[in-house]
Protein backbone atom coordinates (compact mmCIF):
# COMPACT_ATOMS: atom_id res chain seq x y z
CA UNK A 1 0.00 0.00 0.00
CA UNK A 2 0.96 3.47 -0.24
CA UNK A 3 -0.14 7.14 0.49
CA UNK A 4 -1.86 7.05 -3.39
CA UNK A 5 -4.66 4.85 -2.22
CA UNK A 6 -4.61 5.28 1.09
CA UNK A 7 -8.33 4.34 2.24
CA UNK A 8 -10.70 5.69 4.91
CA UNK A 9 -10.81 2.52 6.48
CA UNK A 10 -6.75 2.56 6.31
CA UNK A 11 -6.64 5.56 7.90
CA UNK A 12 -9.21 5.38 10.61
CA UNK A 13 -7.74 2.28 11.60
CA UNK A 14 -4.10 4.18 11.83
CA UNK A 15 -5.69 7.04 14.32
CA UNK A 16 -7.20 4.12 16.48
CA UNK A 17 -3.56 2.61 16.71
CA UNK A 18 -2.33 6.16 18.00
CA UNK A 19 -5.69 6.14 20.14
CA UNK A 20 -4.39 3.33 21.56
CA UNK A 21 -0.86 4.11 22.25
CA UNK A 22 -1.87 7.65 23.76
CA UNK A 23 -4.38 5.95 25.74
CA UNK A 24 -7.11 7.69 24.20
CA UNK A 25 -10.26 7.33 23.73
CA UNK A 26 -11.89 7.77 19.83
CA UNK A 27 -14.94 9.30 20.00
CA UNK A 28 -16.43 10.89 16.35
CA UNK A 29 -18.13 13.94 16.81
CA UNK A 30 -21.10 13.19 15.02
CA UNK A 31 -21.62 10.64 18.04
CA UNK A 32 -21.27 13.63 20.83
CA UNK A 33 -25.45 14.96 22.09
CA UNK A 34 -25.85 18.53 21.63
CA UNK A 35 -23.62 19.59 19.17
CA UNK A 36 -26.12 21.26 17.18
CA UNK A 37 -26.22 23.68 19.56
CA UNK A 38 -22.66 24.20 20.37
CA UNK A 39 -22.70 24.88 16.49
CA UNK A 40 -25.77 27.44 16.24
CA UNK A 41 -23.85 29.01 19.29
CA UNK A 42 -20.95 30.19 17.50
CA UNK A 43 -22.99 30.71 14.19
CA UNK A 44 -24.63 33.66 16.55
CA UNK A 45 -21.33 34.58 18.57
CA UNK A 46 -19.92 34.84 14.99
CA UNK A 47 -23.11 37.26 14.03
CA UNK A 48 -22.38 39.43 16.69
CA UNK A 49 -18.81 40.41 15.67
CA UNK A 50 -16.86 37.67 17.92
CA UNK A 51 -14.18 35.97 16.25
CA UNK A 52 -14.64 32.87 16.50
CA UNK A 53 -15.25 30.32 13.85
CA UNK A 54 -18.15 29.53 12.17
CA UNK A 55 -20.76 26.86 12.70
CA UNK A 56 -19.74 25.22 9.34
CA UNK A 57 -15.70 25.47 10.54
CA UNK A 58 -16.72 24.34 13.68
CA UNK A 59 -18.18 21.17 12.11
CA UNK A 60 -14.82 20.24 11.06
CA UNK A 61 -13.09 21.33 14.04
CA UNK A 62 -11.95 18.37 16.47
CA UNK A 63 -11.19 18.54 19.95
CA UNK A 64 -9.21 16.77 22.98
CA UNK A 65 -11.57 16.74 26.22
CA UNK A 66 -9.00 14.69 28.84
CA UNK A 67 -8.59 11.74 27.51
CA UNK A 68 -10.92 11.79 24.41
CA UNK A 69 -10.24 12.24 20.95
CA UNK A 70 -13.51 14.22 19.47
CA UNK A 71 -12.44 13.57 15.81
CA UNK A 72 -14.74 15.47 13.44
CA UNK A 73 -16.73 13.71 10.59
CA UNK A 74 -16.26 13.46 7.07
CA UNK A 75 -12.77 14.22 6.75
CA UNK A 76 -10.49 13.53 3.98
CA UNK A 77 -8.34 9.85 5.13
CA UNK A 78 -4.97 12.53 4.84
CA UNK A 79 -7.38 14.77 7.18
CA UNK A 80 -8.11 12.09 9.44
CA UNK A 81 -4.78 11.44 10.04
CA UNK A 82 -3.29 14.83 10.45
CA UNK A 83 -6.41 15.90 12.93
CA UNK A 84 -5.70 12.44 14.99
CA UNK A 85 -2.20 12.77 15.54
CA UNK A 86 -3.51 16.68 16.78
CA UNK A 87 -5.57 15.52 19.10
CA UNK A 88 -3.62 12.33 20.59
CA UNK A 89 -0.91 14.57 21.04
CA UNK A 90 -3.37 17.02 23.39
CA UNK A 91 -4.24 13.54 25.61
CA UNK A 92 -0.72 13.15 25.86
CA UNK A 93 -0.27 16.33 27.51
CA UNK A 94 -3.27 15.91 29.55
CA UNK A 95 -1.45 12.48 31.23
CA UNK A 96 1.86 13.47 30.56
CA UNK A 97 2.70 17.16 30.81
CA UNK A 98 4.30 19.02 28.03
CA UNK A 99 8.24 19.68 27.83
CA UNK A 100 10.34 18.52 30.19
CA UNK A 101 12.95 20.22 32.29
CA UNK A 102 16.14 22.09 31.01
CA UNK A 103 13.65 22.49 27.75
CA UNK A 104 14.55 25.39 25.59
CA UNK A 105 11.43 26.20 25.37
CA UNK A 106 10.09 27.38 28.54
CA UNK A 107 9.00 25.64 32.13
CA UNK A 108 7.60 22.47 32.05
CA UNK A 109 3.57 22.11 31.54
CA UNK A 110 2.01 19.57 33.79
CA UNK A 111 -0.41 17.23 33.05
CA UNK A 112 -3.56 16.04 34.34
CA UNK A 113 -5.93 18.45 36.04
CA UNK A 114 -2.80 20.97 36.10
CA UNK A 115 -3.34 20.74 32.40
CA UNK A 116 -6.89 21.58 31.85
CA UNK A 117 -6.36 24.86 34.18
CA UNK A 118 -3.37 26.27 32.26
CA UNK A 119 -5.55 25.51 29.28
CA UNK A 120 -8.50 26.98 30.04
CA UNK A 121 -6.73 29.93 32.04
CA UNK A 122 -3.12 30.71 30.66
CA UNK A 123 -3.01 31.78 27.33
CA UNK A 124 0.46 31.69 26.66
CA UNK A 125 0.18 27.86 28.34
CA UNK A 126 -2.60 27.53 25.79
CA UNK A 127 -0.23 28.68 22.84
CA UNK A 128 2.59 26.61 24.05
CA UNK A 129 0.01 23.06 24.04
CA UNK A 130 -1.25 24.11 20.41
CA UNK A 131 1.93 24.85 19.27
CA UNK A 132 3.12 21.78 19.72
CA UNK A 133 -0.37 19.30 18.66
CA UNK A 134 0.09 21.38 15.23
CA UNK A 135 3.32 20.43 15.18
CA UNK A 136 2.97 17.01 15.29
CA UNK A 137 -0.03 17.23 12.39
CA UNK A 138 2.56 19.37 10.19
CA UNK A 139 5.01 16.31 10.54
CA UNK A 140 2.62 13.65 9.34
CA UNK A 141 1.24 16.21 6.65
CA UNK A 142 4.89 16.75 5.60
CA UNK A 143 5.18 12.75 5.53
CA UNK A 144 1.93 12.37 3.25
CA UNK A 145 3.63 14.48 0.73
CA UNK A 146 1.20 17.04 1.36
CA UNK A 147 1.72 20.76 0.87
CA UNK A 148 1.92 22.55 4.30
CA UNK A 149 0.15 25.85 5.53
CA UNK A 150 1.34 29.06 5.03
CA UNK A 151 2.55 30.94 8.58
CA UNK A 152 -0.48 33.38 7.62
CA UNK A 153 -3.03 30.56 7.50
CA UNK A 154 -1.59 28.96 10.74
CA UNK A 155 -1.57 31.66 12.87
CA UNK A 156 -4.79 33.09 11.44
CA UNK A 157 -6.38 29.65 13.04
CA UNK A 158 -4.73 30.42 15.87
CA UNK A 159 -5.85 33.89 16.47
CA UNK A 160 -10.03 32.79 15.55
CA UNK A 161 -9.86 29.62 17.74
CA UNK A 162 -8.19 30.15 20.59
CA UNK A 163 -9.31 33.67 22.42
CA UNK A 164 -5.74 34.86 22.54
CA UNK A 165 -5.26 38.40 22.26
CA UNK A 166 -2.27 40.35 20.25
CA UNK A 167 0.66 39.60 22.13
CA UNK A 168 -0.38 35.44 22.31
CA UNK A 169 -0.89 35.37 19.04
CA UNK A 170 2.28 36.75 17.92
CA UNK A 171 4.00 34.00 20.55
CA UNK A 172 1.92 31.58 18.57
CA UNK A 173 3.36 32.68 15.29
CA UNK A 174 6.71 32.65 16.72
CA UNK A 175 6.59 28.95 17.77
CA UNK A 176 4.45 27.82 14.62
CA UNK A 177 7.31 30.03 12.69
CA UNK A 178 9.94 27.50 14.42
CA UNK A 179 8.08 24.18 13.44
CA UNK A 180 7.07 24.73 9.95
CA UNK A 181 10.83 25.48 9.78
CA UNK A 182 11.70 22.50 11.21
CA UNK A 183 8.97 20.28 9.39
CA UNK A 184 10.18 21.26 6.29
CA UNK A 185 13.59 20.15 6.87
CA UNK A 186 11.80 16.78 7.83
CA UNK A 187 12.90 16.67 11.48
CA UNK A 188 10.77 14.81 13.77
CA UNK A 189 10.63 15.84 17.59
CA UNK A 190 7.20 15.37 18.84
CA UNK A 191 5.99 11.45 20.40
CA UNK A 192 2.69 11.74 18.68
CA UNK A 193 4.29 12.57 15.26
CA UNK A 194 6.67 9.89 15.39
CA UNK A 195 4.01 7.33 16.52
CA UNK A 196 1.68 7.77 13.95
CA UNK A 197 4.51 7.63 11.30
CA UNK A 198 5.73 4.27 12.47
CA UNK A 199 1.28 3.74 11.80
CA UNK A 200 2.00 4.91 9.36
CA UNK A 201 5.18 2.35 7.88
CA UNK A 202 3.27 -0.83 9.56
CA UNK A 203 0.24 0.07 7.30
CA UNK A 204 2.63 0.44 4.27
CA UNK A 205 1.01 3.71 3.56
CA UNK A 206 4.65 5.68 3.82
CA UNK A 207 7.88 4.19 3.09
Amino acid sequence: MSVENLTPAVALSCVRDLCAQSHAWLVRKGDVPGMALIRAAFDALRALGVPVPTGAEFDRCSHAVAAFAVIADDLSPEELLEAGTHECTHVRQFWAGEYRPHSTVGATLEGGAAFAWLYLVNPEARVRFEARAYRAGLEVRHALGLPLPTLDQLTDTLARGYALDAHHVAFGRALLESALLSVRSGVVSTESGAAMLAILRRHMVIA
